[in-house]
């Protein structure tokens, strides 16, 4: 049985999905009081290693992304309202 390949010059992964995943978990570190360096680290990281890791990993790190937004936004939008209370 033969697998489907993609034609030369395909990426495998969107890279607005790569920048996606670490950019969501740069946030979500700095959200969590983590410093600068390691933010953009990880953030680097998981950006390399959804590009390299192929479409499972990168489509896995978008879904991750995703829902790392879904969790945070509500965590603003209450300091948000907390700071408009006082």
């Amino acid at each position: 049985m033969r697998l489907p390949t993609l034609p030369r010059g395909v990426p495998l992964v969107n890279a607005g999905s790569a920048i996606s995943a670490g950019v969501s978990l740069a946030r979500w570190w700095l959200q969590r009081n983590g410093s600068l360096p390691t933010a953009a680290g990880l953030g680097l990281g998981i950006g390399i290693l959804a590009v390299v890791g192929g479409p499972t990993i990168g489509t896995a790190l978008a879904i991750f992304a995703t829902a790392a937004e879904v969790l945070t936004t509500p965590d603003a939008l209450l300091d948000s309202l907390a700071q408009l209370e006082e």
